[in-house]
C-alpha cells in the first residue's frame, strides 16, 4: 500500500474517509453486511470515488490491514531507531505504543 504521506491530499482525504467509514460500519454491522453503498453514504463519497480506488469492499479491507501492519512495524521498530546496533541477547520484552 502507498503511504499517505506521497499522495494527493485530496486522496489522502478520501482513503481517510473511506477508512473511517469502514471502522464505524464494522462497529454496527458484521463484515458479511456491510456493502460498498453503505461505505459510500458514510464516508460521504461518490461509488465512482470508490472504485477508482478499490475493486470491491474486500480491497478496502486488505489495504487496511497492510496499513495497520505498516504502522504495527513502525510503532515497535520506532525504540530502536536512533541505535547504531542492537545486542540481541539482551533483548527482553517490553511493551510499546500501537
Amino acid at each position: 500500500m502507498e503511504d499517505f504521506q506521497y499522495l494527493d491530499k485530496r486522496v489522502q482525504k478520501t482513503k481517510q474517509d473511506l477508512y473511517s467509514a469502514f471502522f464505524a460500519l464494522l462497529k454496527q454491522k458484521k463484515y458479511a453486511q456491510i456493502t460498498v453503498k453503505d461505505i459510500i453514504q458514510f464516508a460521504e463519497c461518490s461509488r465512482g470515488t470508490f472504485y477508482a480506488h478499490y475493486n470491491n469492499k474486500d480491497d478496502l479491507l486488505n489495504e487496511i490491514i497492510h496499513f495497520l501492519f505498516k504502522e504495527m512495524v513502525k510503532a515497535y521498530r520506532s525504540s530502536y531507531i536512533n541505535k547504531s546496533s542492537i545486542n540481541i541477547k539482551s533483548l527482553v520484552d517490553e511493551p510499546f505504543n500501537l
